[in-house]
């Protein structure tokens, strides 16, 4: 006797952190065509091309904020514009994105932590964080030295 399956196929959803995994992986050529979540990681990741510590920085703080159920910041392509401008100070980080926890309810709330985390050593305004969602990387490095206990000026 012959049986006939009848089971209907399953699409597979691929994860964040897939998606994530296969961004990094494939050489992706900066120009941002579109409003979706993996058209701003893929440029995001071109961008930040030039040096491969930003980049694997990038996929650090995704996938760690994946971990830590940020969806809010990960769903917002502008959120996704500040989590890169952070991996590129990534050298400059005084602590592992590893060992940030989530403090905050809202999304606006954990970027702010996250950037207190990885570059604040000392308290610096909160304005300044601000600086993050900006294209002015010396507004950012302001932030940095100031976080580190190091004079402006210099």
């Amino acid at each position: 006797m012959e049986t006939q399956s009848t089971a209907i196929p399953i699409a597979v959803r691929h994860s964040f952190p897939d998606l994530v995994e296969r961004l990094f992986l494939e050489n992706p050529v900066p120009n941002y065509n579109g409003t979706s979540l993996e058209c701003a990681i893929r440029f995001y990741l071109a961008d930040l091309g030039a040096h491969e510590w930003r980049r694997d920085a990038f996929r650090t703080l995704l996938l760690h904020l994946y971990a830590k159920k940020c969806y809010a910041v990960l769903r917002n392509p502008a959120f996704i514009h500040i989590v890169a401008n952070i991996a590129a100070f990534g050298n400059k980080m005084i602590r592992p994105v590893e060992e940030w926890k989530k403090d905050s309810l809202t999304a606006e709330g954990q970027l702010a932590s996250v950037i207190r985390h990885c570059f604040a050593k000392y308290d610096v305004p909160e304005f300044m964080e601000y600086a993050f969602a900006d294209t002015n990387r010396i507004h950012m490095y302001c932030y940095i030295k100031l976080g580190r206990g190091d004079s402006v000026q210099s």
